[in-house]
């Protein structure tokens, strides 16, 4: 992996309601362009990756999201790829990507393999990743 091709943040989400705070990660990867090519895409990419965070966070704190937008191709998605494996629940950019679509992925995922809309539940969330290595890595229908 070419190291020089990537940009990594790190910021503090801000602490609501007395829970910890939590770190928020975006990760830019440049990809098929050369050295000497900008990349005008990015900062709108990890922007609208950072929001949809955001809004995942706001409802389900703790657990382990991976966002991405890839504005090039004309989409997002959200997974949490220590369940889901290579799976994605995917937005297209072509639409308007509301709050109430967001919560309704994050919830959707999470109901998948059993787990309560709400923050983290360290055994719930065990009991979800043992049946996601049983089934491995394919999703409960």
């Amino acid at each position: 992996m070419d190291t020089d091709n990537i940009l990594l943040r790190r910021e503090i989400a801000d602490r609501t309601h007395g829970q910890h705070n939590v770190e928020l990660q975006a990760r830019y990867e440049r990809k098929g362009l050369l050295p000497e090519e900008e990349d005008t895409r990015a900062q709108w990419d990890m922007m609208v990756a950072k929001a949809i965070t955001r809004v995942l966070l706001s409802q389900y704190r703790g657990h382990f999201w991976v966002v991405e937008c890839d504005s090039a191709q004309g989409i997002a998605w959200i997974s949490i790829p220590v369940l889901l494996g290579q799976w994605k629940y995917v937005f297209h950019l072509s639409e308007d990507i509301t709050p109430a679509m967001i919560i309704r992925a994050g919830g959707e995922i999470l109901e998948r393999f059993n787990l309560p809309r709400s923050n983290l539940d360290v055994a719930s969330f065990i009991a979800a990743r043992k049946m996601a290595v049983k089934n491995g890595g394919t999703p409960p229908a």
